[in-house]
């Protein structure tokens, strides 16, 4: 196995010594076995002990010092007990036998000889001390050279290595400097880039705010040229000026509109409201449900997103109620001031867009309403409570429905009543935006926008319907007269001389021409056929004689407009009825609301006057509209059974007085 160097040497330098001491006590051995003494052998015993103990090797000290060291020892040593030999030999010699001389010569002869030996042995093994100590020297130069290369190899690598991540270090930092420095840059660029986009949007910004300015500007001077014009027309009285159609979104009431948007004076409610209810199966909707169909059905219709503005010309501020009369020509004279206006009209009734969105509008519209069942209530319990809820809110609105006149809007609401899977709806609005048949158009697509937002579509946006024309609009067209001279609006209908024709005589024309107006004689028999087969004659006159208001007193007020009360009469017909009450209208060329209409209205003929005004006691046509009008609860509920037998006779097709 190989070993380090150091074993190496210690081995070499413990068979050296045991070579030299085997060389160095032959020839003492061999001499002090002639004397067998005690001494002698003590002497001998302890020369060679420490001689031996002298030639023991020092692990710790220089290997070739201590070989040096022990070499020269030993022939010191051995010199010395070569030269005390002779003293030795003459003290054994005189205390000797004289025999032994002799052998003891021949001995030192031979000891001599050995010594001889011994010296050339141990010059031999000093050439050979020598010569390994030379070899061990130029190993160990060798190995101090080897070391000392590889220990200025390994500084050479080590300081390659050194230069080389030095190198690299600085070539980092040359990086790093670079990349800060290109960061830097970059920084720069994206600092002058946002300062130019600033700039940019700066300029952009400012060139907006000067067009903006610019525009407002050209708006103010088109405005103000406008209102210049629209005062010169003024100042000139042109009666063309006040010719105004309306526009996609804005337009004149038509007259009936106009009398269906009149309000109570001394209440602010509608005269005539439209409230119409429909009662609704399934579980009930929920008010976002609700928010979302009522804002797509405003969206929808532009009359339901609408506003009216304007007062007209026959505004009264704080308008009281006229006395009941028959006297219609003499009222008429004497209110003339009040009901014959012939000025145009500067401040027409119009209906613009409300500035609120839909969804505002919807909000305003919506009331839900949660009716309380009685404990232990079922759902027949629960559709009882709703049905009396918005039976007693649909007599309220009749009566007393105010939509803010000046507000902005809507002018409409809807109420929907719950209760535990029961639920009903009760709308009421301005009659001027909404009939029955815009209800049920209204309602239908309500309820669909309802059940696509239950059942988690996406509700589409609506496509906006233009603003509708009035009456007037859709049958003579859309040019409004409404601001002009009364004289003008004869003209129109009825006709107008137009300039004259023939030859002319003392240098003009004499001969008349006539231009006929839009009401052609068809027209006229038109109306005369509609006035005779209405069913005035046959209503009841509803006033009271005069003599009869006096002996009221101050009850008078009964006997007037705000005394009026209305009372509904709730009847359910069932599918076969509904078909044969639609067959019937349809044939005759009426329909169902109509034949309704006329049923009640020849009911009240029946319970409250007499027909055409002959026959009967005026006494019993004042006492039954009293009852109607101020009476109990059961007088009202008497009045208006009768009401309601009597009207079930003038339904067609129905038998058995059904109401």
């Amino acid at each position: 196995a190989p070993c380090s160097s150091v074993q190496f040497w210690l081995n070499m330098i413990s068979f050296k010594h045991l070579m030299v001491a085997a060389l160095a006590w032959a020839p003492v051995k061999a001499f002090t076995s002639l004397f067998p003494c005690r001494a002698a052998r003590s002497r001998e015993s302890s020369l060679r002990s420490s001689y031996l103990d002298s030639l023991t090797p020092d692990p710790e000290e220089d290997t070739p010092k201590m070989v040096s060291e022990m070499s020269d020892k030993s022939n010191e040593e051995l010199a010395t007990k070569v030269n005390a030999l002779p003293a030795q030999v003459q003290e054994l010699r005189s205390q000797a036998d004289p025999s032994l001389v002799g052998a003891v010569e021949t001995e030192k002869t031979r000891l001599r000889a050995n010594g001889d030996i011994a010296r050339a042995t141990i010059k031999e093994g000093e050439n050979l001390v020598d010569k390994f100590t030379a070899t061990e020297e130029e190993n160990k130069l060798s190995s101090f050279l080897a070391d000392r290369d590889e220990k200025t190899k390994l500084a050479a690598e080590a300081k390659i290595e050194k230069l080389a991540a030095e190198a690299a270090a600085k070539a980092e930092e040359e990086k790093l400097a670079a990349e800060a420095a290109a960061k830097a840059e970059e920084e720069k660029l994206a600092t002058e880039a946002a300062a130019a986009k600033a700039e940019q949007e700066r300029l952009a910004v400012e060139a907006a705010v000067k067009a903006e300015q610019e525009r407002l500007a050209a708006e103010t001077a088109a405005k103000a040229e406008k209102e210049k014009l629209a005062a010169a027309a003024a100042a000139k009285e042109d009666p063309k000026s006040f010719r105004w159609p309306g526009s996609a979104t804005r337009r004149p009431l038509g007259q009936m509109e106009r009398l269906l948007n009149a309000r109570r004076s001394w209440s602010g409610a509608m005269t005539t409201a439209h409230v119409s209810a429909a009662v609704l199966e399934g579980d009930p909707p929920t008010e976002a449900e609700m928010l979302a169909g009522l804002g797509w059905v405003i969206q929808r219709h532009p009359l339901l997103a609408s506003v009216v503005r304007g007062k007209s010309k026959y505004f009264v501020p704080g308008a009281q109620p006229y006395p009941m009369h028959e006297d219609y020509l003499g009222k008429a004279v004497e209110y003339t001031e009040e009901l014959l206006r012939t000025y145009p009209d500067a401040d027409l009734q119009r209906f613009e867009p409300s500035p609120l969105d839909a969804a505002e509008l919807a909000r305003r519209a919506l009331t839900v309403v949660d009716v309380p069942v009685p404990p232990g209530g079922d759902a027949a319990a629960a559709a009882r409570a709703v049905a009396e809820a918005w039976r007693a809110a649909y007599e309220l609105e009749l009566d007393g429905l105010v939509l803010d006149e000046d507000g902005d809007g809507p002018l409409f609401r809807v109420t929907l009543y719950r209760a535990d899977g029961a639920s009903s709806l009760v709308y009421a609005a301005n009659h001027a935006v909404s009939d029955q048949l815009s209800f049920n158009l209204v309602l239908s697509q309500l309820l669909e926008r309802c059940s696509e937002v239950r059942q988690g579509r996406q509700v589409s946006p609506p496509e906006p319907l233009p603003l509708p024309p009035s009456v007037e609009g859709a049958l003579l067209g859309p040019e409004q007269r409404q601001g002009e001279e009364i004289k003008e609006r004869l003209e129109l209908l009825v006709g107008a001389f137009g300039e004259p024709w023939g030859p002319e005589l003392f240098g003009r024309r004499w001969l008349p021409r006539w231009e006929p107006g839009r009401v052609r004689p068809e027209s006229i028999k038109y109306a005369l056929w509609q006035l005779a087969a209405s069913g005035a004659k046959v209503l009841p006159r509803g006033v009271p004689e005069p003599a009869e208001i006096a002996a009221a007193g101050s009850t008078e007020f009964v006997w007037e407009h705000r005394g009026r009360r209305t009372r509904s009469v709730f009847r359910k017909l069932d599918p076969a009825w509904t078909d044969a009450l639609v067959r019937s209208c349809r044939s005759q060329g009426a329909t169902a609301s109509g034949a309704l209409c006329a049923a009640a209205a020849l009911g009240a003929s029946d319970a409250m006057g007499s027909v055409g005004g002959g026959g009967g006691d005026s006494k019993d046509r004042a006492t039954s509209s009293s009852s109607s009008s101020s009476t109990g609860k059961e007088g009202l509920r008497g009045a208006w059974e009768q009401l309601a037998q009597a009207a079930g006779k003038w339904l067609p097709g129905a038998a058995g007085g059904a109401g």
